[in-house]
């Protein structure tokens, strides 16, 4: 009744009608979350240009790690979540497949996910390559001893042949519990007559392979056992599970204002200047535009166009209501509902496609997620001066489209699932911080790929399956 008067009150009178939008506006959890985004961002600059420019002397070493903590305990707890909420988000995707009405149908969704999703990726690892926004913001390595602005990172001297040996047994690992903590590597080490020497040995990280392969598997498993009453309870444990990790990482993701402040100004300290941060952020926020861009108007039209030979962006016009609450939920999930509608009501879709393919493309299908992912790696990798192999490019491209793929359909989840690729490559993961500077608008443009994505998916599986309805 009182929103009842409320509202009615605003009809009569323009001035209360304003006060209920900046109420409503302010009441949302996303917009608040932007705002102090914006205001840990502003302040951690101030703080980090007052220090160089007043601060004569040399700022120690333990005095940036004094300032940096904060941000310091927001990635761990984010590491800390991540593992098991890609876990639960791939056995949940995939054991909620109904085996009756899947057959071609998930195998043309799941063909039509992987294969638009590593397209995005690959996308994002080619311009990222071109750009090069980490070049703007170098930092020194070492490989002995350690000194000022010194970040220590042993580089790889392994064939490629042994690195793609090392994924084939990451993804296969012989221990599922051991993989949550360590992986195999193959180093070559000195022995004690000066003789290098090849060996195979546990590096303490986690094995983000081979718990997503093992995830998908037991996914699978469920998925074909589902009518069994037990692996029915274990399925909705599992789901359980999931929304509890979703929630503890809407949690986390509100630290994010004090976290990124503090990484922010550390790494302004660092770099001796917020000049250098802003570049490097400018460059790498016009790369991931950019690639979305080609990906939602080049690639996914031409997909759309070549398997239905119909306008895609018909398509599109049909979903622009879908599109502004992608983007102002920046949440796949909580879109799917208009998506549905839309879909449904404005491109008559067939029901049985939608709401089989949306669900699980909320949850599965994660372009934008993706080339991000891509972009990020690439980008810290680039600070840390890292020489890239082959190999690595194909850690890069795997691990960003399988991570993406067990991302979970709420805001900032792919920029949580990055500590996973950038762990895969054995690089510092302190640096993500500060890409999460501008992920309050990057997450928005990436979430609106993610539909139109899924969309599109919807319109060519629905297209190829005409011919199977009786």
């Amino acid at each position: 009744m009182i929103e009842d008067s409320e509202t009615l009150l605003g009809k009569c009178d323009g001035k209360t009608t304003e006060s209920t939008q900046k109420r409503s506006f302010w009441s949302q959890d996303s917009n608040r979350l932007i705002i102090f985004t914006l205001l840990g961002v502003i302040l951690g600059v101030i703080i980090g240009v007052v220090l160089v420019s007043f601060v004569s002397s040399e700022i120690p070493e333990d005095v940036i790690g004094y300032i940096e903590y904060p941000g310091e305990l927001m990635m761990r707890a984010l590491k800390c979540v991540v593992v098991p909420l890609i876990i639960t988000s791939l056995i949940s995707g995939l054991a909620s497949m109904d085996p009756k009405t899947s057959g071609k149908l998930g195998i043309r969704a799941m063909t039509y996910y992987l294969s638009t999703t590593m397209c995005a990726t690959i996308l994002g690892m080619i311009l990222v390559s071109i750009s090069k926004p980490g070049t703007h913001a170098q930092k020194q390595l070492c490989t002995a001893n350690l000194t000022t602005n010194c970040v220590f990172y042993e580089p790889s001297h392994v064939s490629t042949v042994d690195t793609f040996l090392d994924i084939g047994r990451n993804l296969c690992p012989d221990n599922v519990f051991a993989a949550t903590f360590q992986i195999d590597k193959t180093v070559i080490k000195e022995n004690e007559e000066s003789i290098f020497q090849k060996k195979k040995v546990k590096v303490p990280s986690s094995n983000v392979l081979g718990l997503i392969s093992c995830a998908m598997v037991i996914g699978i498993c469920m998925q074909a056992l589902q009518e069994d009453e037990n692996v029915a309870l274990v399925i909705r444990l599992v789901d359980g599970m999931n929304k509890l990790l979703m929630k503890a990482v809407r949690m986390i993701i509100w630290t994010t204002p004090i976290g990124i402040g503090s990484l922010i100004c550390g790494s302004i300290v660092k770099y001796a200047g917020a000049s250098t941060i802003s570049k490097m952020i400018g460059v790498y926020v016009l790369t991931i535009l950019s690639g979305l861009a080609i990906h939602a108007f080049v690639i996914l039209p031409v997909a759309y166009y070549f398997f239905t030979r119909n306008n895609p962006f018909r398509l599109y016009s049909g979903l622009a209501s879908a599109v502004v609450t992608a983007f102002g939920t920046s949440s796949s999930a909580a879109t799917l509902p208009q998506t549905m509608q839309c879909l449904e009501e404005n491109l008559n879709m067939d029901k049985r496609v939608t709401r089989f393919m949306l669900p699980l493309g909320a949850t599965m299908n994660m372009d934008g997620t993706a080339l991000l992912e891509g972009v990020a790696a690439i980008t810290i990798s680039q600070i840390y001066s890292s020489n890239l192999q082959f190999s690595d490019y194909f850690t890069i491209s795997l691990t960003a489209t399988l991570a993406s793929v067990g991302a979970a359909s709420i805001p900032s989840a792919g920029l949580v699932t990055l500590v996973l690729v950038v762990s895969a490559l054995g690089l510092p993961t302190t640096d993500i911080g500060i890409l999460f500077s501008v992920e309050w608008v990057l997450d928005r443009c990436r979430t609106v790929v993610n539909v139109l994505g899924d969309s599109i998916g919807v319109g060519i599986v629905n297209h190829l399956s005409q011919q199977d309805t009786p």
